[in-house]
């Protein structure tokens, strides 16, 4: 079996599609993925452990399409101010809701306000650690 689809299609199913048809009324048809397989470092560093990307077991998702609304990106659905700056949206939004349901899902969730890197998209991965341990920032 493979981990990342099995959990990608449960967040699919189970946060994605029904944030959409609670917080925008409509029904997602696309996810925009930023990249899949990247044989590259973490952060594209020179050095340093290799990325999930180069194991092919992540996923980088820049934004989402609907059936009767407008696409929303990562990166700019967060408003701005001191709220973007900690990855935070506005009370009860569709990316903070998909973002919470993701943690269930993937052992690492790292999207706006989490570091420099990631603040346009989602990194989802299904890396294993010692003791079930999970990053979800």
């Amino acid at each position: 079996s493979c981990p990342m689809a099995a959990s990608l299609n449960a967040w699919l199913t189970s946060s994605v599609k029904p944030a959409a048809k609670k917080r925008l009324k409509t029904d997602v048809t696309e996810l925009h993925a930023a990249a899949s397989y990247v044989c590259r470092r973490r952060n594209n560093a020179r050095s340093g452990k290799l990325s999930e990307h180069g194991r092919a077991n992540a996923l980088d998702i820049s934004g989402f399409s609907f059936a009767k609304s407008d696409s929303v990106a990562v990166g700019g659905g967060w408003g701005g101010g001191i709220l973007k700056a900690f990855g935070l949206s506005g009370s009860g939004s569709f990316l903070g809701d998909i973002r919470k349901g993701a943690c269930e899902y993937f052992t690492t969730v790292l999207g706006p306000g989490s570091d420099p890197y990631h603040g346009d998209h989602f990194h989802v991965d299904t890396l294993e650690r010692r003791g079930g341990y999970r990053i979800c920032k």
